[in-house]
């Protein structure tokens, strides 16, 4: 028990510390070096849980080549249309980028809520995901009114 609680409080922490550089970007002075930031943390952090789909689709024991093969290739398509979608901020246009950005999370989330390769995630990531999801897609639209 000591064990999955340790598990659940680190998983947990590290998901609402990973919003904190979200928010220190939206708040930095120079609002062009903010974009910036927020713009590559978001496509960072959405990479990384795309590559967490590749991971799950892996060792996921009793899923078909076809589902395993599916996880896989909808991530790196996921991920094509991300850094596609992060072009525009470094031309200084963000409202769509930002808010194609917060649209791509909600779908990573719906996905993971609707695929079969991610039914045995544990509840408790299950939840945290949820949460930490709605705070990063209201993080995007706050920052489409901080960065116009």
């Amino acid at each position: 028990m000591p064990g999955r609680i340790g598990k659940e409080l680190l998983v947990g922490g590290l998901a609402v510390l990973g919003i904190v550089p979200f928010c220190l970007a939206a708040a930095w002075p120079d609002p062009a070096l903010g974009r910036i930031a927020f713009a590559l943390y978001s496509l960072a952090i959405f990479c990384f849980l795309c590559g967490v789909w590749w991971a799950t689709a892996l060792v996921a024991a009793d899923l078909s080549e076809q589902q395993r093969s599916g996880g896989i290739v909808l991530s790196n398509v996921l991920v094509i249309l991300a850094c596609l979608l992060q072009a525009p901020i470094f031309l200084y246009e963000a409202t769509a980028a930002l808010l194609g950005m917060a649209l791509l999370f909600a779908v990573l989330l719906l996905g993971e809520r609707r695929l079969t390769v991610f039914a045995g995630q544990p509840l408790y990531y299950r939840h945290t995901r949820v949460g930490v999801t709605s705070a990063v897609v209201a993080l995007h639209i706050v920052a489409v009114i901080v960065f116009p």
